[in-house]
């Protein structure tokens, strides 16, 4: 989600409400031109700290009301001056019924648990898409983070959640395939293996939070035998000043360089996709050189290791984008990924 995309007019079919006067004026042009709002798609809430439950401009009710082909609903977070406390609760004291269309739901929220917003999803069991994720600027004001929605989601594929509200949200999604796992921790990855073992296409890990001995990945790639795409974003695990800026590969979640101690009793049927991602915005103090050969011949090593799971490793570092290292019978293969392969949510369509 981007806070930073620019006012589409409802002819693009993309609107982003940002202040009530902005909001209202809009209001008032689509009650003079109705059939400009059935055109509008894409919903985007920039600023939702602008009210709260007891200042909900009169208008809003109406304005949500006439967007009934609204099928992308974003909500952003943003501190205001007055304080963020209550604001969260009043935008979703929303009539479940308005947004009869909505296929996909992302908001940066950090929800409280409250009847509120299971209301709001309940009112949406046809969700494709559910992206639940804070912003930075929510975790440092404090707030409550949405916990429980204890709402099945049947036609469920995409989900971006953290792992406290995992559980609470797979446990229906029947036809889920797509997984971004913010915040790993150990017990949201044993959920992942255990309720989605036979139905998960992909997964995207990021922001581990392991504690404990890493996985082997063995373990996991071997419950997961439907996985056809894994992303793990590699954040440095040092804290020695003096080793920043060297090459490194995270071991959290998973071992690399350990071999593997499960075997799956029959070669996997399709063809895996391992992503190694770095931050983009590191500068690679190493040298250019020395990043590509230590990744180019640490990939190596694993593909060795690790060749009845996978034979490619996609490496995504400011010094090697989408360069794809594969180890086959006739040797080893470097590739340049498609440009459209390489982007950041490739995960949700792989």
């Amino acid at each position: 989600m981007s806070s930073t995309r620019g006012t589409y007019p409802p002819s693009c079919g993309a609107l982003v409400l940002r202040n009530p006067a902005q909001a209202k004026l809009i209001f008032i042009t689509l009650r003079r031109f109705p059939e400009l709002a059935f055109a509008v798609k894409w919903l985007t809430i920039n600023v939702v700290t602008m009210w709260d439950e007891f200042r909900i401009p009169l208008f809003v009710p109406a304005l949500f009301e006439c967007l009934v082909n609204v099928t992308y609903l974003t909500l952003g977070y943003f501190v205001s001056p007055t304080g963020p406390e209550g604001a969260v609760g009043g935008l979703l004291r929303m009539d479940p019924k308005w947004f009869p269309r909505l296929r996909v739901f992302a908001t940066e929220l950090p929800i409280a648990s409250d009847i509120h917003a299971d209301r709001f999803l309940k009112g949406h069991p046809n969700l494709q898409e559910l992206h639940v994720s804070p912003s930075n600027c929510a975790h440092i004001a404090g707030l409550p983070e949405y916990t429980s929605p204890a709402v099945p989601f049947p036609s469920l594929r995409v989900l971006s959640c953290r792992p406290f509200l995992l559980m609470h949200t797979v446990s229906g999604a029947s036809n889920l395939t797509h997984l971004d796992l913010p915040y790993c921790t150990e017990d949201g990855l044993c959920t992942v293996a255990e309720v989605l073992a036979s139905q998960l296409v992909s997964l995207r890990i990021s922001k581990v939070r392991f504690v404990g001995k890493p996985w082997s990945s063995s373990a996991l790639l071997v419950k997961l035998s439907a996985l056809r795409f894994l992303h793990v974003d590699m954040e440095p695990e040092r804290v020695c000043p003096a080793e920043w800026g060297s090459p490194y590969l995270t071991t959290k979640p998973f071992n690399w360089y350990e071999a593997p101690d499960n075997v799956p009793s029959q070669p996997r049927l399709g063809h895996l996709r391992v992503v190694w991602a770095y931050p983009f915005e590191a500068e690679p103090e190493a040298g250019a050189t020395g990043w590509r050969e230590f990744l180019y011949w640490t990939s190596l090593e694993v593909l060795k290791t690790w060749s009845l799971f996978f034979s490619t490793i996609e490496l995504r570092h400011p010094v090697l984008w989408g360069v794809r290292v594969t180890m086959g019978h006739d040797g080893v293969e470097v590739t340049q990924a498609p440009r459209e392969g390489t982007r950041r949510d490739s995960w949700m369509y792989a």
